[in-house]
């Protein structure tokens, strides 16, 4: 996960862009690394507590578990 300042600007980005997609399970260079099950609704839920309490205005987001190559992001 990135620091939690960096992700709230790049979900505001998104948002100021009419939308984009951000995958955790994924790194820098575009390798599926995927997250156990425990680690992955950690992140949504982090993902989600910034949309709400580090974004202003609140921005909604739909988030997705996905399994790519057998790993889940």
């Amino acid at each position: 996960m990135p620091r939690r300042s960096n992700l709230a600007d790049e979900i505001a980005a998104f948002a100021n862009a009419k939308g984009g997609v951000i995958l955790i399970g994924v790194d820098d260079g575009s390798e599926i690394v995927g997250l156990d099950k425990a680690d992955l609704d950690k992140a949504e839920k982090a993902v989600v507590e910034i949309c709400q309490d580090s974004i202003d205005p609140i921005v909604l987001i739909f988030t997705e578990k996905l399994r790519i190559e057998n790993k889940t992001c």
